[in-house]
C-alpha cells in the first residue's frame, strides 16, 4: 500500500513538471510570435 502510494506521487510530480516544462514552451512560442507581429 505504501509503495503503491510513493509511486503514484511519484508518478504525479513527474508528470506535473513535465506540463510545467509544455506550459512554459507554449509561453514562449506564444512572445515570440507576439514579438514577431
Amino acid at each position: 500500500m505504501l509503495l503503491s502510494v510513493a509511486d503514484g506521487l511519484i508518478v504525479m510530480l513527474t508528470f506535473a513538471s513535465l506540463l510545467v516544462e509544455i506550459l512554459s514552451l507554449i509561453i514562449v512560442i506564444i512572445l515570440a510570435i507576439r514579438d514577431k507581429k
